[in-house]
């Protein structure tokens, strides 16, 4: 029989019935309560109509209760499709309306889901007829829409033995022990998912701590914590916090993925937190993540590279543009309803990666952009990454943004979103005089524009796409020029 999550999760729930699984804000679920609520929820899910291999949106967010809705859609023979209560209406309309959902999961109904009643229901039923039968879905776990910060969200469909293979290929790398996780991340982004269930696997217990706070994050980081996992936007929030001692060292596994750990960051963690055990992780959600690792030994040589691949992964650099391919045996079944898009992100077995790498000598593979971020400026492409390292390493910033705008003279123009540390004052033409002695000419910044805070997508990750947005609305009184 296909290995199945919700058959693995079952064993688990068995094993350690009585302990504390899952604790948010309000609740804490023993295993014994996660497989309960899971059982009664997918008993109603099958009276309710639901036929195996379909689609079901479940609405997440920071409660407990959203794993046993998870586990409830696997044990019924559902695909789930996870879906942030705070979507937009228009979002819930286009995922309803492309995956053909019928049945909507919401396991804690009072936060309701954009479009629906609060007081709905933890089981919506929202047509007789089922969806379509897809090849696709048969004994698919997931459908993961993507953020969409390249375009039109796509659908990642995930099967379970291919998944839950991933999940067995993490821990043999990170070999996590039983233990007390603390969660910041939003549950709907891939990272958090692989880092819960990978806990649950072990009998570990995963506490929320999302929307993220700084200061609630360091209250909780001293309660007994052996792991977490973050974004390094997370890390840039809480330095202050750690550079005033008001955040106590950690002495946990820190695991940092979902946008490149600039080195200049991980050295500072390193010095604060001398010991703390850094992963920093690279993947997508096609590849189900964790592709490649700077594993903590490693992490003094190799920090401010993506480090070296995992096992069972093979990776090439494309000759033309030396975007990152990567082979590996827990690959995604496909786009939902797309297939072109699909063959196109393969070439001879390899997934595309979009973003540009190259070799080092020592073995470590360094990300120098991607290719859709790529800035054209007067005919030079500039890699927005390359520019944020340079200004990330002035001692008075703290965080930094680059992307592009159209330009009449340049076609587009480097424009940096720059946010002073501490109480610093910088003055955009001083930094740009500065940064003339680390950078190449054609790479500065055309405009450097100062910010209380940079844009964040849903993850929580800095988001270029919405900076690119807010600064195209700026009306020229309100630009720094440099």
């Amino acid at each position: 029989m296909t290995e199945r999550l919700d058959l693995r999760l079952d064993e688990t729930c068995k094993r350690h019935a009585m302990a504390s699984a899952i604790i948010d804000a309000r609740t804490t679920l023993s295993y014994k309560d996660l497989a309960e609520r899971a059982a009664d929820l997918a008993s109603q899910l099958q009276q309710t109509g639901l036929e195996r291999d379909d689609p079901v949106i479940v609405a997440m967010s920071n409660h407990a209760a959203d794993f046993s809705a998870l586990f409830a859609i696997w044990k019924a023979g559902g695909v789930a499709v996870p879906l942030h209560r705070r979507s937009s209406t228009s979002t819930v309309s286009d995922i309803l309306s492309r995956t053909g959902s019928r049945l909507v999961v919401n396991a804690h109904p009072a936060d309701g889901l954009a479009g629906f009643d609060a007081a709905s229901e933890p089981i919506l039923r929202l047509a007789d007829a089922p969806p379509r039968r897809r090849a696709l879905l048969k004994d698919a776990a997931w459908i993961m829409f993507t953020s969409g910060s390249t375009g039109n969200p796509k659908g990642v469909v995930h099967a379970h033995d291919t998944y839950l293979g991933k999940l067995d290929a993490i821990q043999d790398v990170i070999a996590l022990p039983p233990q007390r996780a603390l969660l910041p991340l939003q549950l709907t982004f891939a990272y958090a998912q692989w880092v819960a269930l990978t806990a649950f696997l072990q009998g570990g217990e995963v506490i929320i701590a999302n929307p993220f706070s700084p200061e609630d994050f360091a209250r909780q980081l001293e309660t007994d914590i052996d792991a977490t996992a973050v974004v390094p936007t997370m890390l840039r929030k809480l330095r202050p916090l750690i550079e005033s001692e008001e955040c106590k060292p950690f002495s946990g596994t820190l695991m940092s993925g979902g946008e490149p750990l600039p080195a200049e960051l991980g050295a500072f963690i390193r010095n604060h937190w001398p010991e703390t055990d850094i992963w920093d992780v690279y993947g997508l959600t096609e590849t189900a993540t964790s592709d490649f690792y700077v594993r903590p030994d490693a992490y003094d040589s190799a920090e401010g590279t993506i480090g070296r691949p995992a096992p069972e992964i093979d990776f090439r650099l494309s000759p033309t543009d030396n975007e990152l391919q990567i082979k590996t045996p827990f690959l995604m079944r496909g786009y939902l309803d797309a297939p072109e898009m699909t063959a196109a992100t393969l070439s001879d077995g390899y997934f595309r990666t979009g973003d540009q790498a190259r070799l080092r000598e020592d073995g470590n593979v360094e990300i120098t952009g991607r290719l859709s971020d790529m800035i054209n400026r007067a005919g030079t492409k500039i890699a927005p990454l390359e520019v944020e390292r340079v200004f990330s390493r002035h001692p008075d910033v703290g965080d930094v943004l680059a992307t592009g705008l159209p330009d009449a003279e340049l076609g587009e123009a480097l424009h940096i979103a720059v946010i002073a540390r501490d109480a610093a004052t910088l003055d955009p033409q001083a930094l740009r005089t500065w940064a003339s002695d680390q950078m190449d000419r054609h790479k500065l910044p055309d405009v450097i524009h100062m910010m209380q805070s940079l844009p964040t997508g849903a993850t929580g990750k800095a988001d270029r796409k919405a900076l690119r947005d807010r600064l195209a609305r700026q009306t020229p009184d309100e630009v720094n020029d440099c």
